[in-house]
């Protein structure tokens, strides 16, 4: 059989054609099928938002009520609910010192509204320095209301030596949606005696356009599980996970990424614009100095220090909190990305703290 060469587009799905073969248009019960198999992809593919696990001697075990783990992400389109999953430790510590030990998550859309998830209890009790096994975990699931296509920042709350292990936060498909609010096609535009009109069909390329673009992965998301963070005080970057490391090197730790533009087949092909990425970067950062700046930066290597990929800035905020920038990433086409996070102070009188930062890919 001879080879088939796809063909490449700007927006990487092929524009719509107008017109009949051989004068013959195509029959309803075809195009309503294939309406419905979009539909099918489009309730259905879904994304892993956030995981992490750790090892029992790195898990926050305090009777003070703390923040910790941290994360950030973007919905996917037609997302109404996520689901959360969590392996928590019993409690090595006596009731009438640790009363009540619990866990919850707050969500928080970027530059808007928080809300406090609901709280998980969990009163099982070990001796202290009991070594916990697998099989005295329990795990715990929960769902969360959240608007699609939408930039989120989480936030772990533990108190009274609740010690979270692990966890998953990804998405969950509804089971109907609403052709004017979600993105989804209406199959009664294909029916056998219809005419066949340039709305119904242009609504299959923008569906699939729609999902195409909205559904970008999350490159990384790096959090400390406690509440101490990664701090210098240099005013030239240093590497967030080994602070004895000043710029970008093959064996410095970070994190590797496929840049894959929303994984079109046009960044294989080195003479397209698509080896230009669009990023989000987000950081939760702070300084010591209320007149000073921190400086988290996101490097490869081809953005080092001198010009990186991505910053993001605080300036007099001695409390942490998340910021995000977007961004565009040129990488090569077909090639595997070693990622790094910096860090650095505006003087060096002043500390700049990171407890947690992600990349993710971001088109609205």
């Amino acid at each position: 059989m001879p080879p088939v060469t796809p063909s490449f587009y700007e927006l990487g799905i092929i524009p719509v054609r107008k017109g009949i073969r051989n004068g013959v248009p195509p029959p309803a019960p075809a195009m309503t099928d294939l309406c419905n198999f979009i539909n099918a992809i489009l309730a259905k593919r879904k994304k892993v938002l956030f995981r992490k696990s750790i090892n029992q001697v790195d898990a926050y075990n305090a009777l003070t009520s703390a923040d910790t783990w941290r994360a950030g992400f973007r919905t996917s389109a037609n997302v109404g609910k996520v689901r959360c999953r969590m392996i928590l430790a019993p409690v090595d510590e006596s009731e009438a010192n640790a009363p009540d030990p619990r866990v919850y998550w707050t969500t928080t859309v970027e530059g808007g509204a928080s809300t406090a998830q609901a709280t998980v209890r969990y009163n099982t009790r070990v001796a202290s320095g009991y070594t916990v096994l697998p099989n005295d975990w329990v795990v715990i699931t929960q769902d969360w209301t959240l608007v699609a296509n939408t930039s989120y920042f989480v936030t772990l709350t533990q108190a009274d030596k609740l010690r979270v292990l692990s966890a998953t936060i990804w998405e969950t498909p509804e089971y109907t949606y609403d052709t004017a609010t979600d993105v989804v096609i209406d199959p009664a535009g294909f029916a056998t005696g219809l005419g066949i009109y340039d709305a119904s069909v242009n609504d299959v390329v923008a569906a699939l356009t729609t999902l195409w673009k909205q559904q970008g992965t999350n490159f990384f998301g790096w959090t400390r599980p406690g509440t101490a963070a990664a701090s210098t005080s240099l005013t030239t970057y240093v590497n967030m996970l080994d602070t004895a490391v000043a710029a970008w090197a093959t064996t410095s730790e970070g994190f590797y990424a496929y840049p894959q533009y929303h994984g079109a087949l046009e960044t294989f092909v080195s003479a397209t614009s698509r080896e230009t990425v669009p990023i989000a970067f987000w950081a939760y950062i702070a300084i010591s100095d209320a007149a000073q700046t921190v400086t988290a930066a996101l490097i490869d290597q081809n953005n080092g220090t001198a010009a990186p990929i991505a910053t993001v800035t605080r300036t007099g905020a001695t409390s942490g909190a998340f910021v995000l920038a977007t961004a565009n990433w040129s990488a090569p086409s077909n090639a595997a990305m070693k990622l790094d996070i910096v860090l650095k102070s505006s003087n060096a009188a002043a500390m700049a703290s990171c407890w947690a930062a992600g990349a993710y890919m971001y088109s609205t």
